[in-house]
């Protein structure tokens, strides 16, 4: 895996269930957590990806994500997926723009997928 190690910090967890990596910017604008669930193979589930406010409108969320396709092509998965809080339209629709859907619908989230292949 190629990462900018002066730009990114990345730490991987194996636990029973899977693998999971927090990728951290240096700088401290951004920070994303995603899993491998060994009950999901062709998925990368996002379980958090978090850009600091006055960083937003900079690409920073876009990079993150591009380095969890990345992670998940390295790894040989088929699809990324997160949820996306219904009270935050906003951030749903620019998910959408980074090429994700909406597959499901919970009470509160939308379960969103981005196929890689």
């Amino acid at each position: 895996m190629v990462i900018d190690s002066d730009k990114y910090f990345i730490h991987s967890n194996g636990w029973w269930w899977g693998v999971d990596y927090r990728i951290i910017r240096r700088d401290g604008a951004g920070v994303v957590n995603i899993n491998f669930d060994n009950s999901m193979p062709e998925t990368c589930y996002i379980e958090g990806l978090s850009v600091v406010e006055n960083e937003r409108g900079k690409g920073i969320g876009q990079s993150l994500l591009e380095l969890c396709e990345l992670i998940a092509k390295q790894e040989s998965k088929t699809f990324l997926s997160l949820s996306a809080e219904k009270d935050h339209p906003w951030l749903v629709e620019w998910y959408k723009r980074m090429g994700f859907c909406i597959y499901s619908i919970e009470d509160h989230t939308f379960l969103m997928i981005k196929c890689l292949k």
